[in-house]
């Protein structure tokens, strides 16, 4: 290989490893990812992780907009464990089951995917329908608190009146939960960087497929 090509292949193969969130021992490749000047469009097989998280084939999805209650979070409902966490992760991936899901990537800054701890921040959609708003409307995730909730803010307002989802429990925000459990999470002044100290599986990252 040419001396002056080599330098410049490796150095393209470490930025699709930071731009594009990959896994390779678990489920397959998507089916079609699309890239354009304002957005990435991935489309495949989803798996659910939880009420806001998704691997899409080999691409890990942050769902944007919306936020899902934490693993072991409290949840109860008539004084008893009301289990919101596998509820929600258990329903939604029933909705997605055999079907394909299309999510979009905003562009940022320098056309860098917008992205969340090496996750892509995404609307997804099945049949058009947008999955983020479907999961909010049905009670198994909250309108996120800052501004990027605001889309979705009416629909957690009406699935918490008809008392939808886990909106039939009691349960303390997400970010009040990470905040009392600073032991399990590593957070700084920002709770939407909080992250857990441990992960169940890790992240497994690749160069990514080109254009």
């Amino acid at each position: 290989m040419n001396h002056r090509i080599a330098p410049l292949l490796a150095a393209a193969m470490v930025l699709a490893a930071v731009f594009l969130p990959q896994r390779t021992a678990y489920g397959e490749s998507c089916d079609h990812l699309t890239l354009d000047d304002k957005k990435i469009t991935l489309k495949g097989t989803a798996e659910i992780l939880d009420g806001d998280t998704l691997w899409l084939g080999i691409h890990k999805i942050r769902l944007y907009g919306i936020e899902a209650l934490e693993h072991k979070q409290p949840c109860l409902k008539d004084g008893k464990r009301f289990r919101c966490f596998e509820k929600a992760r258990d329903i939604i991936s029933d909705w997605v089951k055999d079907r394909q899901v299309r999510c979009v990537v905003d562009r940022g800054n320098f056309g860098r995917p917008v992205m969340d701890r090496n996750r892509y921040l995404a609307t997804c959609y099945i049949d058009h329908h947008d999955l983020n708003r479907k999961i909010v409307a049905a009670g198994w995730a909250l309108a996120y608190e800052g501004e990027t909730g605001d889309v979705y803010r009416a629909d957690e307002a009406a699935a918490k009146q008809n008392r939808l989802g886990i909106h039939q429990a009691t349960f303390s925000k997400p970010s009040e939960f990470r905040r009392s459990n600073k032991d399990k999470y590593q957070c700084s002044k920002y709770e939407a960087v909080c992250t857990p100290k441990k992960t169940r599986r890790p992240d497994i990252i690749t160069p990514a497929p080109g254009k």
